[in-house]
């Protein structure tokens, strides 16, 4: 391991974050909306950095100015993240980055990213996944297919076709 004596940190000034977007008080990462996203992320680190892999396919990690000048411009990564499905729980992703002409990923230098729950709940024979936020039932169905919840302070709108109205929204109590 190299002798290093600092963690990498989120620099808050040079940072352009999004309202879904916060830095946890260490500064060793964000929280984030299940929403999607896209923020860029500034890194305090005396050396270049390289984003090596996290982000548990929710997350994609970008270079946003990898030959500027400065090394604080460099160490500027853009974060887009995917919009989460009903039922997802809270998890944590970890960004891997590497320090420029290091083989090896240490965790000094890896940033913790708080995926928050998606608080709408989805009961039924729905599933929507993270991958597509689609489902395929793979045959005709008909009837009731699900009890879609909003979350606290959430309304639900529904647009369909005149001609095809093939789902409805009741209102439950």
């Amino acid at each position: 391991t190299p002798d290093r004596e600092s963690f990498i940190t989120v620099n808050e000034k040079l940072s352009v974050l999004n309202d879904r977007a916060t830095i946890l008080p260490d500064a060793r990462g964000v929280s984030v909306s299940y929403l999607s996203g896209t923020f860029d992320l500034a890194l305090n680190c005396g050396e270049e950095l390289e984003y090596v892999d996290g982000g548990n396919g929710v997350i994609e990690v970008t270079p946003v100015n990898p030959e500027a000048s400065s090394l604080a411009e460099r160490n500027v990564f853009r974060i887009a993240k995917k919009l989460l499905a009903p039922n997802a729980p809270q998890q944590e992703a970890k960004l891997q980055f590497r320090r420029k002409g290091f083989s090896e990923v240490y965790d000094e230098d890896c940033l913790t990213v708080v995926l928050e729950k998606n608080d709408d709940t989805l009961e039924g024979m729905l599933d929507f996944n993270n991958e597509t936020y689609g489902y395929d039932f793979g045959r005709y169905i008909d009837g009731t297919l699900g009890t879609y919840t909003v979350g606290e302070g959430k309304t639900m709108a529904l647009e369909v076709s005149e001609s095809n109205p093939w789902i409805r929204l009741v209102r439950s109590e």
